[in-house]
């Protein structure tokens, strides 16, 4: 009854409070799934309460924000969509004339909008392309002050020494005009007369100067062409710098830039200059594999080579090869390949060429008639030697010769590099070489005269095993020194024999004495063999070979009693390092010879003296001048004996003689 009565009574206060806390803690088992259980509560700080309950409001909070804002956010879009429908209801209600005036302002605010977007992007626009505009200015700005500094820097350097140097304000001027043409020409006429440092230096600029226009994107005006990478190698080649030559023909293809037929010849003639016939040979192949057809200026400049070292096999097929390829050989192809066979003593072959030679020049005749008075065929050599006179009567220039010396001519008939530098001294080269031809048909006809009886010499052979050492071949070298070992007399060596006049001369004067001269070209050593056999001087010998690597190698201590080195080629250029008189040449000079004897030098440059002496003076360990203080003379003594560079010198007026005599300390 009391409980039943409780339940109907009104609740008071307290018991409202009571009441709702039993619910929550209902709902809380409810949702826990556990039963409310009347166990004592854990002890918790206030701090974590606290925080706890915070973390429950700012949930509840965030919640209700979000629902709000859904409920928001739906209630506005009800509302613009029954704006919408409102209008649109007005709208429609509307007289035509009413709605024809509310579209035309619509469609003309639109326009208006329209307009003014044009204008802000054409404004926009404006402001990007002056930018650009003043950027250009400034470019160019900086690029004129910049061309305006080089122009100052160079007007000082020619203020401070180029007024003294003309070539490197031809250079300067080139780089101003930024004209690859004009650098092209400068590397070809510095080439042409042997300036190397100067064909270098026009090169670097060049090629300096373009990479600093590229990086202004200025890419075509100073792009390296295939005529300024054929003139540096020709300057290469002409200047005895072939490792340098084969890096510009690497360079040239990273250039993008392919060699053709004129570069190749160029390279050609720099390795057969060499003696590097093998090289060369390996260069006409290339040719082939990269279809460049080698033309007949090619293979005249290759077969030249063989004549200047010997390589008489390699000359034939080369001259096979240009009769498949349907090239028909001219006077040079026939000159060259008639010297080779003459000077390997093959005189049928000769004749046979000689037969398709029309016309045949003087030179070809003297060499027949020299191989038919080396064999004995006395009445085919005085037939050859009174054709060759006759022809050198005509006076014909082509009459001398055809070596392409004396006629450098490119396609189109334009001169090269040699052909310039040739020209003024053509008359002169060209009258020497007649004097010469007529000298060497007198030799063929006193050496025929001193012999009333001429029988066949079948057994003549060159090189002359007794006689002729082609050095450093490993068994031709131990016969030499051998040689050295047994010769039992006085030996004199003369380095630089050329064509063997100076030292056939000397060898006939002093019969008790062993000569021996030394020189790099296969065809000089045949001509020095055979004015010792046409003067009758057994007491010679001649060793086939560089300077350099002889004597270092090839020849023992203290054998000689005086070595002459004549008129050696001056360096070409004045940074060259190949040159014949340097420390490693005295060294082995000073080796070699015997003590207290002497090494003699004579130059017709004086250039070149000041260079020996200069070399002489870092070795005072070695030598010591035989003239004191003065170290050198302005004359040979008398009788000492001519040569073939002396008499060319002396006819172009070139009297001044160097001469140097040292003694071995």
């Amino acid at each position: 009854f009391a409980s039943s009565s409780s339940e109907n009574m009104p609740k008071t206060k307290i018991q409202e409070e009571s009441s709702s806390d039993d619910e929550i803690q209902v709902n809380d088992a409810k949702k826990s799934k556990n039963p409310p259980k009347n166990e004592p509560k854990s002890v918790k700080s206030k701090g974590s309460e606290s925080k706890e309950s915070n973390k429950s409001k700012e949930k509840d909070d965030s919640k209700s924000i979000e629902s709000k804002k859904r409920k928001k956010g739906g209630n506005e879009e009800e509302k613009s969509e029954k704006d919408k429908k409102k209008k649109k209801s007005e709208f429609e209600s509307l007289s035509e004339k009413e709605k024809s005036r509310i579209l035309a302002e619509k469609q003309k605010r639109r326009k208006e909008k329209k307009r003014e977007k044009a204008e802000k992007q054409a404004k926009k626009q404006e402001k990007i392309e002056e930018m650009q505009k003043n950027s250009k200015k400034n470019k160019k700005k900086e690029e004129k002050m910049e061309e305006e500094k080089e122009e100052g820097e160079e007007e000082e350097e020619k203020s401070e020494g180029n007024q003294r140097d003309p070539n490197r304000v031809l250079i300067h001027r080139a780089k101003k005009t930024k004209n690859i043409i004009e650098f092209n020409k400068l590397i070809g006429q510095f080439g042409q007369k042997k300036q190397f440092g100067y064909a270098l230096e026009a090169y670097n600029v060049m090629i300096s100067t373009h990479k600093a226009l590229v990086k202004k994107g200025r890419t075509e005006s100073l792009k390296p062409t295939i005529y300024t990478f054929t003139n540096i190698i020709n300057a290469c080649v002409r200047c005895g710098e072939m490792k340098k030559a084969k890096s510009y023909l690497k360079e040239m293809r990273e250039y993008g830039v392919e060699p053709n037929e004129v570069t190749y010849t160029v390279l050609i003639k720099g390795l057969c200059a060499d003696l590097d016939t093998k090289s060369a040979l390996e260069v006409l192949e290339t040719m082939r594999e990269e279809g460049v057809n080698p033309n007949i200026r090619t293979y005249n400049t290759f077969l030249r080579g063989t004549l200047r070292s010997g390589h008489l096999e390699e000359a034939l097929q080369v001259f096979d090869e240009m009769k498949k390829l349907e090239i028909k050989p001219d006077g040079s192809s026939f000159e060259y390949l008639i010297k080779n066979y003459c000077q390997a003593l093959r005189l049928k072959e000769a004749l046979e060429l000689a037969e398709l030679m029309s016309p045949r020049n003087a030179s070809v005749c003297a060499s027949i008639a020299t191989t038919c008075a080396v064999l004995g065929k006395t009445a085919q050599a005085k037939q050859f030697t009174k054709e060759a006179r006759e022809i050198l009567d005509s006076g014909s220039e082509s009459a001398i010769s055809f070596d392409e010396d004396l006629n450098q001519k490119k396609e189109g008939g334009e001169e090269n590099a040699e052909g310039k530098q040739q020209r003024s001294s053509v008359p002169l080269f060209l009258q020497h070489r007649r004097d010469e031809l007529t000298r060497e048909c007198d030799r063929v006809d006193q050496y025929l005269a001193s012999k009333k009886e001429k029988k066949s010499k079948s057994d003549v052979q060159f090189p002359d095993p007794e006689k002729v050492f082609l050095l450093p071949e490993s068994h031709r070298n131990k016969e030499f020194k051998e040689k050295l070992n047994g010769l039992g007399k006085k030996l004199k060596l003369e380095v630089c024999s050329g064509h063997g006049d100076w030292i056939v001369e000397r060898a006939k004067n002093e019969p008790k004495i062993h000569w021996m001269g030394l020189e790099m070209r296969y065809e000089r050593v045949f001509q020095i063999w055979s004015r010792a056999l046409f003067q009758g001087v057994n007491n010679i010998s001649i060793i086939g070979g560089e300077g350099h690597q002889v004597l270092r190698a090839s020849v023992p201590d203290e054998v000689f009693d005086e070595i002459f080195v004549n008129y050696p080629d001056p360096p070409v250029w004045e940074g060259s390092k190949q040159k014949l008189i340097d420390h490693s040449f005295l060294k082995h000079a000073h080796r070699t010879l015997k003590k207290g004897c002497s090494l003699t030098l004579v130059t017709d440059d004086d250039g070149y003296c000041q260079t020996m002496l200069s070399e002489l003076a870092q070795v005072p360990q070695y030598f010591k001048s035989a003239f004191g203080e003065e170290t050198y003379q302005v004359e040979v003594p008398k009788g000492y004996g001519s040569s073939y560079f002396d008499r060319f010198w002396t006819n172009g007026k070139k009297t001044e003689r160097f001469y140097m005599k040292f003694i071995k300390v």
